[in-house]
């Protein structure tokens, strides 16, 4: 599995690939109560939806405004693993 985290404004957004289920994910976590952050899912198997496709996690992305890497949008728009 491929996790990264971005910053953005108060939210940091964690993203990736993960190999084992075949599928992108993307979540939301923003300061919560206590010492853990709430944690939103946004694509993914988790939001009920089914599988993290490419074409969720490009929307999404473009969505909420997370600046990912190039190399990792060009690999996400080929719908490849990074």
């Amino acid at each position: 599995m491929s996790r990264y985290h971005v910053k953005v404004g108060d939210a940091t957004f964690a993203y990736g690939y993960d190999r084992p289920l075949q599928e992108y994910f993307l979540q939301k976590h923003t300061p919560g109560e206590g010492d853990y952050p709430d944690v939103e899912d946004l694509v993914g198997s988790f939001t009920g939806k089914g599988y993290g496709t490419a074409g969720e996690l490009l929307e999404a992305v473009a969505k909420y405004g997370v600046p990912l890497p190039t190399d990792h949008l060009l690999a996400v728009s080929l719908d490849l693993p990074f």
